[in-house]
Parts: C-alpha cells; sequence; structure tokens
C-alpha cells in the first residue's frame, strides 16, 4: 500500500474517532454552568470536575476530525 493511501486511512480513521467523540462527550462548551443543573441552582458534588474532563475531551475530539481532513487533504494533494 502506498504512502498516501495511508495517509488517506489514517484520516478517515482520525474523523471517525473525533466525530464519535464529539457525538459523545459534545462540543466544548462555550458557556459553562460550573457543576449546576439550572443557572441559580447549587452546583452538583463533582459535576465540575466532569464538566472539565468532558470539555477537554471535546476539544481532543474536535482536534481528531480536523487532523483527519488535514491528513485527507494532504493525500489528495500527493495523488498525481
Amino acid at each position: 500500500m502506498g504512502m498516501v493511501k495511508e495517509f488517506a486511512l489514517w484520516g478517515i480513521a482520525l474523523n471517525v474517532a473525533g466525530v464519535l467523540g464529539l457525538f459523545y462527550f459534545g462540543m466544548p462548551f462555550k458557556i459553562p454552568t460550573r457543576g449546576a443543573l439550572l443557572i441559580g441552582t447549587e452546583p452538583r458534588p463533582g459535576a465540575l470536575m466532569w464538566e472539565r474532563i468532558y470539555g477537554i475531551l471535546g476539544k481532543l475530539a474536535l482536534l481528531a476530525v480536523l487532523s483527519g481532513a488535514a491528513l485527507q487533504a494532504y493525500a489528495v494533494w500527493q495523488t498525481p
């Protein structure tokens, strides 16, 4: 298998992993809830930690999608 096909396949794999991660973890929050269910309610115990973890994992999933697209674009650009 040629190097160009490997870049394309790794790009597809990163895109699939990133999209699945975005569906599971959600897009990174623009307005953090600080652990509360509704505005004005008390924060739930441990919710702030999970909000931060999901925010980081959502950003990593978005980075995977962008990296996969870049690898696929590079593979198309290298095709004769």
